[in-house]
């Protein structure tokens, strides 16, 4: 499916009643459940897609697909809490599933760093030359460290809220969160002159 082919909330209906979601007694509660939580959760989770290195089209089709397995399996969650962190961590799923089947790991950041905007970086240095060092050093970052930073930085949230989707403890996301700021931090020393 195409990004120009994306479904809108409204036919969450459409696709119960053409019989997409089959499954347990309490579908209709999950419906409602997923037509309060899919408007305010879209914009973070394709932050989430795009900081994994997809490009927009790209980002819509996994959003597009996440929504299609959310209605297709229903999954037993009945707290809009519990769906987010669902939809947050099958979204991250369905980024790695992507660069499996292209074949490669795009850059994280890719097009993130193209958008930063900031006065110091325009009056400072070359954009250009801040963007290729700023890709070497988030990518000298293992996959899931990169991970926590997307949702950390990108995706605005708090460690606990990351836990929750990687399924780890909040003092271990934390640490891993701060290793990783050292790391870039390191990275990226020669560039504090700039500042």
């Amino acid at each position: 499916m195409s990004a120009s082919q994306t479904i809108p909330v409204g036919s969450l209906s459409a696709a119960l009643a053409s019989g997409a979601v089959v499954g347990a007694g309490s579908v209709t509660a999950f419906r409602r459940l997923m037509e309060r939580v899919w408007p305010e959760q879209t914009a973070p989770l394709a932050v989430l897609a795009v900081g994994m290195g997809l490009r927009r089209e790209q980002a819509a089709d996994v959003l597009q697909e996440v929504y299609l397995t959310a209605i297709a399996h229903s999954p037993p969650i009945d707290r809009e809490a519990d769906l987010a962190r669902w939809l947050f961590r099958v979204t991250a799923n369905r980024c790695r599933l992507e660069h499996r089947r292209r074949g490669r790991w795009r850059r994280l950041w890719q097009s993130l760093s193209g958008a930063w905007q900031g006065d110091v970086l325009a009056t400072a240095v070359p954009i250009g030359e801040l963007r290729r060092e700023v890709d070497r050093a988030l990518a000298r970052l293992n996959d899931s460290d990169r991970l926590l930073v997307v949702l950390r930085y990108f995706a605005d949230l708090n460690s606990r809220e990351i836990a929750e989707i990687v399924e780890q403890p909040e003092s271990t996301v934390r640490s891993r969160l701060r290793a990783a700021r050292t790391q870039l931090a390191g990275d990226l020393a020669e560039w504090n002159d700039h500042e």
